[in-house]
């Protein structure tokens, strides 16, 4: 009797611990898929933005970027991977989300009854991306925390006092930069790190955070349908950074006004 209830008391404490693809934050999408070459069918830009909806941090490959908790403690990130599933009528493919240890904690199956390949997959990677829940993020880093997250904390407290309202007239026209559309203000943070937000100060558009490599920013993009994480650059008398439109990646060039 004892082991009987041992043994139902194990198998419910394991299922409650059991991690769901909406437990994390950050997914690392990588440029190497299982079934697919490089952003074949457009199929790596899809996954990254149909997931940036659902709230999820995108990770590429280039660890430079990452979050300092993604590199301190790497089973904070699920890593997603398309494999082609066998169907000779269909295009069938899954999306697996593994976890620090390489096991599968998710897995979405999506079937497009369109013959051509491109169009096919594209259809099979919305269909699957449509059963997975929005991320409510529960996983937090494990490890001690070190003391250079304590700068971070400060950095962040810091972040939290500024108050872009109070910037002076002269301050907001010395920070202001155009992408030839429209005007925005460079909100300076602290180690190097800046706001970008539209030209009345009313909307954060994106938060630029020094990365480890020079002339490197880890972005933090926020429009009208989601927030996701990408790429920036200082390049001499300009900044620029990626944004998605029309499941595309584009670079948008920041120039003093």
């Amino acid at each position: 009797m004892k082991t009987i209830l041992s043994t139902i008391l194990l198998a419910t404490l394991g299922f409650a611990n059991a991690q769901e693809i909406k437990d994390y934050k950050y997914v690392h999408v990588p440029d190497a898929l299982s079934s697919f070459g490089e952003n074949q069918y457009q199929l790596n830009t899809r996954l990254s933005f149909y997931l940036g909806k659902k709230n999820y941090h995108i990770l590429k490959d280039d660890k430079s970027v990452w979050p300092a908790e993604t590199l301190n403690d790497p089973c904070t990130i699920v890593r997603a991977d398309l494999v082609k599933a066998k169907s000779l009528t269909t295009n069938k493919l899954n999306i697996n989300f593994i976890d620090c240890k390489n096991q599968i904690i998710n897995t979405f199956e999506g079937v497009s009854s369109i013959k051509d390949f491109d169009k096919g997959y594209q259809e099979a990677l919305k269909k699957a991306l449509e059963k997975i829940q929005i991320s409510v993020p529960t996983v937090k880093s494990t490890k001690p925390i070190e003391a250079k997250q304590s700068n971070s904390q400060q950095i962040k407290e810091e972040k939290a006092v500024y108050v872009p309202a109070a910037t002076t007239t002269k301050a907001v026209v010395n920070n202001l930069v155009t992408d030839g559309k429209n005007n925005y203000q460079i909100i300076e943070l602290q180690n190097g790190s800046f706001m970008l937000m539209n030209e009345n100060g009313t909307q954060v558009v994106a938060k630029f955070e020094k990365a480890i490599k020079p002339g490197v920013y880890r972005v933090a993009v926020t429009d009208d349908t989601a927030s996701y994480s990408s790429i920036g650059y200082n390049n001499d008398n300009s900044i620029s950074y990626e944004v998605l439109e029309n499941n595309m990646w584009k670079e948008i060039k920041l120039t003093s006004k």
